[in-house]
């Protein structure tokens, strides 16, 4: 009886598979697809791939008046504004036949009065189709084997606007947006220079998402330039929406707890890094651009740096690198003196934190532990809710909930100042990227701290140094140019001189 069962269930199971599967060839084109010069057939084929997509707008016309020839408009409703399709094409169309007429070749006509370049004529159906997909208008002419893409596509993109993880009290107040042609603007308008080149490329096999590459041909370094045009040829992805996508298909190293490629929403950021000799990615449909390779020194620095006087600028980036080692470092040093090494601690400070721990019932590890894992609850549930209501979960978090748990004996009162204080000190540092490299690193020295005491912190410490030294981005150094050493490029890494000390045009790499 079972058998029986499963060959009907495995009949009807390949039944359904062929069916998909012939519904699936009804309704694509074959790569060397070629426009029919008949209009019927033209529009019978576009009805059969655009089946049961009712956003698809498929407008039959006449050329001149009824008794002229044929032609199809088609076009994704949303995508294309209906007022310079009326205006600048539909209205050209319907015009006088004798004007028409006095250019007796059809396709310099048409390419006359719409506007058309020789490289939006297409006779095969593939690229017509992409043409339609990325919102423009693809016109079809009876007796004619060719077809014209019209670009009218309408502004879906939001304004340009600060974003919000990356904000600073001086400097430009614009940023990227999800349009790739208003990102490129943004660029070419702060880089007036014949020698900025951009390519295009395209992403995804479904999506076909277009992105560009961007750099300035005299600063960048050409095997940088050349393994990341190698890397991007061979990613091979069916869908993509962000530029995470790209990030882990061409980063060096896919399971690197650091980040090897800068990312910014800034165009005042990826301008200086064109001059700097990185390649910047650029893709549709994100505020993201990326940035390639990508050194350690560049989340340490804020664009606010350049925007203030470099003697402040300097306090404050050394406030930063003080801050990665105290987000780090930090509770696990904390947990190794009060476990192991209680004589390092003066005296009167020791006893207060005997009297503080004296009800504890937890280990000091596993105290910390709880309240960093608790910390990092509330930061992840305050950064995912409403501002408003994300602030006040901040403070229940921070006033009522650690109130509570001194009150309760869970937890003491120097622990919550330790861990507090680290996981404020991490928020010093402008690029949210290493956030997550942090809270894994400061989980290690924990770790290493309790087990082994100030021996397991330096151990820690050792390893952490030799891990950066080691990693590469696109085969530069990730601590360049620290290690690697390079003077004249340590003038804005650990200080910030004067603006016009910093060469912006000696190559870095």
């Amino acid at each position: 009886m079972i058998p029986i069962k499963n060959f009907i269930k495995t009949l009807f199971s390949l039944t359904n598979s062929e069916h998909k599967q012939k519904n699936e060839e009804d309704h694509q084109v074959t790569p060397d697809k070629l426009i029919s010069n008949i209009i019927e057939e033209n529009e019978k084929q576009l009805k059969k791939i655009f089946y049961n997509c009712f956003d698809i707008t498929i407008r039959k016309i006449n050329l001149f008046d009824s008794s002229g020839p044929k032609c199809l408009l088609v076009y994704i409703n949303e995508l294309v504004d209906e007022n310079q399709l009326q205006s600048n094409v539909i209205s050209k169309l319907n015009m006088s036949q004798n004007v028409i007429l006095k250019n007796s070749n059809i396709e310099n006509t048409i390419k006359y009065y719409l506007g058309v370049q020789d490289d939006n004529i297409f006779n095969e159906f593939n690229r017509c189709i992409n043409k339609i997909l990325d919102g423009n208008v693809v016109l079809f002419l009876d007796t004619f084997n060719k077809a014209f893409s019209i670009s009218l596509k309408s502004q879906l993109d939001r304004t340009v606007s600060e974003p919000e993880a990356e904000t600073v009290l001086r400097g430009p107040r614009d940023g990227f947006t999800e349009s790739l042609s208003k990102n490129l603007a943004m660029l070419r308008g702060r880089v007036k220079n014949i020698n900025l080149k951009t390519e295009m490329y395209t992403i995804g096999s479904e999506t076909k998402t277009n992105f560009a590459i961007m750099y300035l041909s005299g600063t960048v370094d050409g095997k940088v330039l050349s393994e990341l045009k190698t890397r991007l040829k061979k990613i091979n992805l069916t869908a993509v929406a962000d530029t995470n996508y790209i990030v882990e298909s061409i980063e060096d190293d896919t399971f690197d707890i650091f980040p090897l490629i800068f990312r910014t929403e800034r165009p005042d950021v990826a301008t200086m890094k064109l001059f700097e000799g990185r390649v910047l990615i650029i893709m549709d449909k994100t505020p993201v651009v990326l940035s390639v390779p990508s050194l350690f020194v560049e989340y340490i620095q804020s664009p606010e740096d350049y925007y203030m006087k470099y003697f402040f600028a300097t306090l404050n980036r050394w406030v930063r690198y003080l801050s990665f080692i105290i987000t780090a470092v930090l509770p696990g040093l904390y947990v190794a003196l009060v476990t192991f090494h209680q004589e390092l601690i003066p005296t009167s400070l020791s006893i207060t934190i005997v009297n503080a721990r004296t009800d504890i019932p937890l280990p000091a590890f596993f105290e910390c532990l709880m309240l960093l894992i608790t910390y990092e609850i509330l930061r992840e549930a305050g950064s995912r809710m409403p501002k408003q209501i994300g602030q006040t979960l901040s403070i229940v978090g921070t006033l009522i909930i650690g109130e509570a748990a001194i009150r309760a004996g869970i937890v003491s009162a120097p622990m919550i100042i330790v861990v507090a204080f680290a996981g404020t000190a991490l928020f010093t540092i402008p690029s949210p990227e290493i956030y997550t490299a942090l809270s894994i690193i400061r989980l290690c020295f924990l770790i290493l701290g309790s087990l082994f005491g100030m021996l397991g912190i330096v151990c820690c410490m050792l390893l952490l140094d030799i891990y950066l030294v080691s990693r590469r981005s696109f085969g530069i150094p990730y601590m360049y140019p620290i290690c690697p050493f390079n003077f004249a490029k340590n003038r804005d890494t650990l200080l910030r001189t004067p603006l016009w000390q910093i060469d912006k045009k000696i190559k870095p790499l």
